[in-house]
């Protein structure tokens, strides 16, 4: 009767998603893995919980384990945009651009409408200085419809924000 009640008690993988979450918003990060592994102990092909494991390790900038942690989920059969994105700015946060672009190539072929995928590809683009594919990454972004706002709004020409000196490194948000 005992294991009843605690199996009962037990959190569920959404509530420890919530628990995470909250704990990632207040800067808790040791908490919130301490969580997301507990998460994941339960169910270990999660793909929420692997992104947020990534996620988490990206937000505490231990950025070799976010990449791990990213690899794996672009690996889920399940693997949405932002399972890439994650991937992508893990790499792009240790400068290793190729690796970023690789990333953003392989979600484009999966998720060829992914206007957000295309923003965060031009911004890597733009890092390594490749201005004129950035610009066409980022139109062919602001083309498509976000799947949270809408048809993206039209910004003008995205040269306008390579050329202007006082913009640093701009993407398609700061754009917005």
């Amino acid at each position: 009767m005992l294991a009843l009640q605690l199996f009962a008690q037990a959190p569920t993988v959404k509530q420890l998603q919530e628990s995470a979450m909250a704990l990632m918003q207040q800067g808790d990060f040791t908490n919130a893995m301490v969580a997301l592994e507990k998460a994941k102990a339960q169910e270990p092909q999660n793909l929420e919980v692997l992104k947020n494991i990534s996620f988490c390790y990206f937000l505490q900038r231990e950025f070799a384990q976010a990449i791990d942690a990213g690899k794996i989920a672009i690996e889920h059969p399940n693997a949405d945009q932002q399972s890439f994105q994650i991937l992508g700015m893990s790499y792009k946060a240790i400068a290793d651009y190729a690796a970023a672009n690789k990333v953003y190539k392989r979600a484009l072929k999966k998720f060829p409408d992914g206007g957000v995928i295309y923003s965060e590809y031009g911004e890597s683009l733009l890092q390594e200085n490749k201005k004129e594919e950035a610009i066409a990454a980022w139109e062919k972004g602001i083309s498509y419809k976000s799947p949270l706002i809408g048809p993206l709004p039209s910004i003008g020409s995205p040269k306008v924000l390579i050329t202007r000196p006082t913009t640093p490194s701009p993407t398609l948000i700061e754009a917005i």
